[in-house]
C-alpha cells in the first residue's frame, strides 16, 4: 500500500465494491450528446468536470499527459516491469488477460519484502485497476500491457495528468456507446454516481 501511496493510487485499495446499474447507465447514455460531452437533462445540461475526478478519485488533472508512446515492445515492458512475461495464450495483440495478473501477482509470499521485489506487485496492480475500472474497455477481461510504460519509476507515475485520462476515457465511451449497435458502456463509469448524486440534490433543491 505504501507504494500505492507513493503513486496516488492508494485510494483504490479502499474503494468498496459498488455495482453500477445498467438502467441507470442505460437512461443516462440515451441523454448523453457527443457533440457537447454533456448530459441533456430536463432542466439543463451537466456533465461530469475534470474537477469532479480530482475530488472524487484525486487523480491529478493537470499533470503531464498520458499519450500514446507508439508501438512499444510490450513484451519487453513486461519483462523489465513484472519481472515475466506472459505466455502468448494469455495475450491478445498488446493486451494481457486481466485473470493471468490476478493469478500471478495476487499474494505476495512473505519472503518478499525488498522494494525491488515489490515493484512488480505494485505495478499489476495498478495495471489490473486501469483495466478492470478506471479505463475500462467494454472487453473488461483484457488490460493494454502499453500501460507498463507509464509504470516503471514510482516517483514520476504520480506526475501524471492519470484523471484527465480517465475522464477521457469515460467521454469517448459514452459517445460510443449513443451507437444502438454497441453493447455496453466502458469506461469508470463509477464517476456516473456522483452525477446522478448531483441531479438528486438539485431537483431536492428545487
Amino acid at each position: 500500500v505504501p507504494l500505492l501511496e507513493q503513486a496516488r493510487f492508494g485510494w483504490i485499495a479502499r474503494l468498496s465494491y459498488i455495482k453500477v446499474s445498467p438502467s441507470l447507465l442505460t437512461a443516462l447514455v440515451e441523454r448523453w450528446r457527443p457533440k457537447t460531452h454533456t448530459f441533456h437533462m430536463s432542466f439543463g445540461e451537466c456533465t461530469i468536470t475534470l474537477q469532479d475526478v480530482g475530488m472524487l478519485v484525486g487523480l491529478l488533472v493537470d499533470g503531464e499527459p498520458v499519450l500514446s508512446r507508439g508501438s512499444a515492445n510490450i513484451l519487453g515492458l513486461a519483462h523489465d516491469f513484472l519481472g515475466v512475461v506472459p505466455p502468448q495464450s494469455e495475450i491478445k495483440g498488446h493486451r494481457v488477460k486481466l485473470s493471468w495478473l490476478a493469478t500471478n501477482f495476487n499474494d505476495i509470499a512473505d519472503d518478499i519484502n525488498e522494494l525491488h521485489q515489490l515493484l512488480p506487485y505494485a505495478r499489476a496492480w495498478i495495471l489490473r485497476f486501469l483495466g478492470g475500472l478506471l479505463v475500462l474497455n467494454r472487453s473488461s477481461s483484457y488490460v493494454s500491457l502499453r500501460w507498463l510504460a507509464f509504470l516503471g519509476d514510482f516517483q514520476t507515475i504520480k506526475t501524471y495528468a492519470w484523471g484527465a485520462a480517465v475522464l477521457g476515457c469515460l467521454y469517448r465511451n459514452l459517445c460510443t456507446s449513443t451507437d444502438y449497435k454497441t453493447p455496453s458502456c466502458g469506461g469508470f463509469t463509477l464517476l456516473l454516481i456522483k452525477l446522478l448524486t448531483n441531479l438528486i440534490f438539485r431537483c431536492y433543491l428545487q
